[in-house]
């Protein structure tokens, strides 16, 4: 008889400083891997328990940590955004307007340009027309988060005088291509 009861108090005392708190520690876990960031951890007389607590703490405050950062991040991306939009706008009206002086110096002038100011003034035309695909490029690139866009191949000889042409570099650097790349 004393054995039995002895047996029922040591399964109580297990059940009360092991079971319970280990069945604690793995529905807080639960909680916590699920997103429920502010469930409280308890505290535990065992050292082994109270080790566990205090990793899941660790774990809630890096969790908070990386939340936090996503919002900024979000913010940041937004304010990116928006500043692409308005620094495209901005930019692509003035360009507009050099195109049209382009066009009323073609014409205003068309028998007295010589073949070099001709040349000037194609040169004018195309760096403007280069300079508005930037600006429709840094709107693409700010909307990249916003929707799914497939991965393209370009042929980088033409890129590479595509941006000699637009700095111009000719006489100053020379590109070669010495073999087949891919960046993917």
């Amino acid at each position: 008889m004393i054995l039995i009861a002895f047996a029922i108090f040591q399964r109580r005392i297990t059940i009360g400083k092991l079971i319970n708190p280990l069945m604690d520690i793995t529905q807080t876990t639960r909680e916590l891997s699920h997103g429920q960031l502010q469930t409280e951890i308890h505290s535990y007389s065992s050292i082994e328990l109270q080790e566990m607590a205090e990793a899941l703490n660790i774990f809630r405050e890096t969790a908070l940590q990386l939340e936090q950062a996503n919002r900024d991040l979000k913010i940041a991306n937004r304010d990116v955004m928006n500043f692409a939009f308005a620094a495209s706008h901005d930019l692509k009206s003035p360009l507009k307007g050099i195109l049209s002086l382009v066009d009323f110096l073609r014409e205003d002038l068309e028998d007295k340009l010589d073949e070099g100011s001709q040349s000037n003034l194609n040169k004018i035309q195309t760096r403007v027309n280069r300079l508005n695909n930037l600006l429709n490029d840094l709107l693409a690139y700010a909307k990249l988060g916003k929707k799914h866009t497939p991965v393209e191949t370009i042929e980088v000889e033409p890129f590479m005088h595509g941006l000699s042409d637009l700095y111009n570099i000719d006489d100053c650097l020379k590109f070669s291509i010495d073999s087949d790349v891919s960046f993917l």
